[in-house]
């Protein structure tokens, strides 16, 4: 008999599929938590993949919170699963092998219990990028984190460790443990018949759909108390439609632990929030032409099989203002016709502006950590929040860049908090070439909201050019038009106030 333990859907999955290709024959006993328990009510159909006896452990019922005690944690921990196996008479003896999915908990108890076992990451890359077990962090007292390196847990290297399974696809870990375990390739060697078998227990709506999809949405899993969750996570859904979706139809795939209410939206199909994203394929089929997965893992599993991808981390909640103020920025430059600039990016969030650009432009982007700017014609794209300690150097590097490049180069502030702190970085002399831009945004229930981004360069031909484009874009989903043309009148005196007032 072998024993699983597993925390997340992800893993849940995971576990069945290697119960299928590697212990068919042997009878295995599976702990799940309470959770899995409220998003599969028919937990108990398990047992059709050989899982004998279902157990079902609650992490806060585990160790007390308030504790820091270290040792009073193991204890805890201890206690607590050697009265859960007495109470469902379970013998860890009698275990050929025993499978712990980045569980810190559990694995401790097992380490306390010398017991050997096998240890796998907490999702795909977790274990390159983050160590093979994990937590929620703020969640207790004790030092989780100084356990974890006490028990050999992070890097698998507690002598108790059989073998470490993990998808390479953020890099190779250089340890002799470690197997290579792909979960879309092992779901590929299944039967068409158990595939279903295991689409149909999590998630009864599987009828595979024909119609090519146009936009596939993989979205993020936010713990509800963390921000105000409904409003938070839907509003960043909207965002993610409206700014990074491509013409045609939408497929949303939903994190199985979000328990946030969307709304319903034209265009829009909604899969089945349970269904692991890796079953995807044999749900919706091949044919992806925009993928868009917003901080999950479950993107490495698809991401080979859309035309084009899109990989945003949780940074896009924070870059929001910035985001769109880019894209309206990208739209200008493009009515100027200077796609054929070097494009560069410098400062905080340059992953998600990298990609901002290349969805706009489809070419390459340099990120700068350095000095800035290249012997070609530029447009390098700047936010605020570059300035920090090296303040000075930013300063220094940026008008040197100024004054030595090309003239139809641009200098593009996205200023995305509003507060011009740009304008501390810039000398005197640089300010006559400066253009300031308004973005309003005419939303559908009546309001509107004022921004502002400004552009720099020294060409009078192509700050004339610059002066007379505009753009529009519409925000089909929250029903919002937004406009850029150059701030006209009052506000553009007022704007170059503003500049002459921070410089003072």
């Amino acid at each position: 008999m072998v024993l699983y333990f597993v925390k997340t859907t992800y893993q849940l999955l995971e576990c069945i599929i290697h119960k299928f290709t590697v212990h068919e024959a042997e009878d295995a006993v599976l702990l799940i938590n309470n959770g899995h328990v409220k998003n599969y009510p028919n937990y108990e159909q398990l047992e059709q993949f050989g899982f004998k006896k279902i157990i079902i452990y609650t992490t806060g019922k585990i160790t007390s919170k308030e504790t820091d005690d270290k040792r009073k944690f193991v204890n805890d921990i201890v206690k607590y699963y050697d009265e859960l196996f007495e109470k469902d008479s379970i013998d860890l003896d009698m275990m050929s092998c025993i499978y712990s999915f980045a569980a810190l908990r559990f694995s401790i108890y097992l380490i306390e219990k010398k017991k050997k076992f096998f240890l796998f990451e907490d999702g795909v890359g977790a274990a390159k990028t983050l160590g093979l077990v994990l937590w929620r962090e703020n969640l207790d007292k004790v030092d989780k984190n100084a356990l974890a390196r006490k028990y050999g847990l992070f890097d698998g290297s507690n002598s108790l460790i059989s073998n470490i399974y993990y998808n390479p696809s953020k890099g190779i870990l250089d340890n002799s443990k470690a197997v290579f375990y792909d979960v879309s390739k092992e779901l590929e060697k299944l039967s068409e018949e158990r595939r279903d078998s295991i689409i149909s227990f999590f998630s009864k709506e599987h009828t595979k759909r024909q119609q090519e999809v146009d936009n596939l949405v993989l979205f993020r899993h936010c713990y509800a108390g963390s921000e105000s969750f409904d409003s938070q996570q839907s509003s960043l859904l909207e965002f993610v439609l409206d700014w990074f979706g491509v013409e045609g139809n939408f497929v949303v795939k939903t994190h199985p632990m979000d328990m946030a209410h969307y709304k319903e939206y034209p265009n829009v199909e909604w899969i089945d929030r349970q269904l692991p994203s890796e079953l995807l394929p044999y749900v919706i089929g091949d044919k992806v032409i925009n993928l868009i997965a917003v901080a999950t893992t479950s993107f490495y599993s698809f991401s080979e099989r859309a035309f084009r991808t899109c990989y945003l981390s949780y940074d896009v909640a924070e870059m929001k203002r910035g985001i769109s103020r880019e894209v309206m920025a990208l739209k200008l430059i493009r009515e100027v016709g200077l796609e054929k600039h070097v494009f560069s990016i410098y400062g905080m969030y340059t992953q998600i502006s990298k990609i901002v650009i290349e969805k706009y432009y489809q070419k390459d982007v340099n990120v700068l950590w350095g000095n800035f700017g290249t012997n070609e014609k530029e447009v390098l794209l700047i936010d605020e929040l570059i300035w920090g300690k090296q303040k000075n150097d930013c300063k220094k590097e940026l008008n040197r860049f100024m004054r030595r490049c090309d003239a139809e180069s641009i200098v593009v502030f996205l200023d995305s908090k509003g507060n011009m702190e740009f304008c501390k970085c810039i000398d005197e002399e640089m300010f006559p070439y400066m253009l300031s831009y308004h973005i309003e945004y005419d939303f559908a229930y009546g309001t509107k909201l004022s921004e502002y981004i400004h552009i720099w360069c020294k060409s009078d031909m192509l700050r004339k050019r610059l002066a007379y484009a505009r753009s529009i874009k519409f925000l089909p989903f929250t029903q919002t038009v937004v406009r850029i043309s150059i701030a006209e009148g009052w506000e553009r005196i007022k704007m170059q106030s503003r500049i002459a007032m921070e410089k003072l």
